[in-house]
């Protein structure tokens, strides 16, 4: 059997965060309705990805800790039950440090979870409060500390970046405390002003200032050189982690692995096609019940998977294959010879290695803009 992946979208949370922009509502009303829609779902694909092993299994959101025990316990055994799994599944959970308590720490080591992601996002009171976080950051600093009394012993937390009023010694506050703490994996994220926030409105106001880019990339380059010193593995561009500790959930979308998002909002991929279901949890909720996949699809074409690995692959440390520009036996050394890789390589911006072209700490801060350069 073919490996693949499961995301499960859990659209709930406490507040809306000002800077986030992912589907989520802040009304708990249906929370029951839509966890028996998520197992609707899985019940509706049960036989379409009947030929694959689930190797991962990952609850993101909006915020997954925020179900009771009877309601993410009902959406697990219906996973369980639909899909066939491999023998080491990673179960990871997203979780917001004010829904920590022992019961449920307890209660999720039950299920199964065996990762956890923590949204701490910042050490400081402050930015917190302006990002209309839940949590302090002292609750922050609980909830990691309970997690591993309970026994978790694969933990990642969200840090940000980038953020208006951020100095460098702070940033470097957050990254030793984060090394402190002993976390096996740590995401690191620079914030973005996204349409429809509350950040953008607050930019668009004047209430904040948005920091120059220099500021972003610099701290940018702070954590790659911290946590490298001290032992991770920058594997990703988002992501560091000590060996072993790398999201394999999240190593599965930049690898090109079959994945099933479940849920509104949730997105898909397998041999070339793409589809996604509504963000609104009412025509979510709607469809399902009917029997209907409310999904939208896209079927990618010859030029768009090329684009699609070099996108995706150049976020990764490894990079990608050469051999994707190169004819049949072609030696790899021959790669100089396109114009657009010869002039990125000697500006410094990609390296190459044997067989693959990867991207530089210089790179890293243009990757997207690099990656269009190299699109068909």
């Amino acid at each position: 059997m073919d490996s693949a992946g499961l995301y499960i979208h859990i659209p709930f949370c406490r507040k809306a965060c000002s800077y986030c922009d992912f589907h989520f509502t802040v009304n708990q009303k249906n929370r029951a309705q839509i966890c028996d829609a998520l197992v609707s779902e899985m019940v509706l694909w049960k036989e379409d990805w009947c030929n694959y092993h689930f190797q991962t299994l990952y609850f993101g959101g909006g915020t997954p800790s925020i179900l009771n025990s009877d309601e993410l316990s009902a959406v697990v055994n219906g996973a369980k039950s639909n899909f066939s799994w491999g023998d080491e599944v990673e179960f990871t959970l997203e979780i917001n440090p004010e829904d920590v308590t022992l019961e449920k720490l307890h209660s999720w080591k039950e299920l199964g979870v065996n990762r956890l992601s923590i949204g701490l996002q910042a050490f400081q009171d402050e930015i917190l409060t302006w990002m209309n976080r839940a949590h302090s950051a002292e609750e922050g600093l609980r909830a990691v500390r309970l997690a591993q009394e309970v026994g978790f012993d694969n933990i990642s937390v969200d840090l940000i970046y980038g953020i208006p009023g951020l100095t460098h010694s702070q940033w470097e506050e957050n990254l030793t405390k984060v090394l402190e703490l002993n976390i096996q994996h740590v995401s690191c994220y620079c914030l973005t002003v996204e349409e429809k926030t509350k950040l953008e409105q607050m930019v668009k106001n004047g209430e904040l200032t948005m920091p120059e880019d220099e500021v972003s990339t610099t701290q940018f380059d702070m954590l790659s050189s911290f946590f490298e010193g001290n032992g991770f593995n920058h594997y990703e561009i988002s992501n560091l982690g000590k060996p072993g500790k790398e999201s394999k959930h999240n190593s599965n979308y930049w690898n090109g692995v079959p994945y099933l998002g479940i849920g509104p909002s949730a997105h898909s991929y397998r041999k070339g096609k793409r589809w996604w279901n509504p963000a609104s949890n009412a025509l979510y909720q709607k469809e399902i019940s009917k029997g209907n996949l409310p999904n939208e699809i896209e079927i990618l074409s010859e030029t768009d998977a090329f684009n699609e690995k070099i996108m995706t692959g150049l976020r990764r440390k490894d990079g990608v294959s050469v051999h994707l520009w190169l004819e049949s036996g072609e030696s790899p050394k021959n790669i100089l010879q396109n114009s657009v890789i010869n002039e990125l390589y000697r500006e410094g911006m990609i390296s190459l290695s044997r067989d693959r072209l990867s991207l530089t700490q210089k790179g890293r801060h243009l990757a997207d803009g690099i990656a269009a350069k190299l699109f068909r």
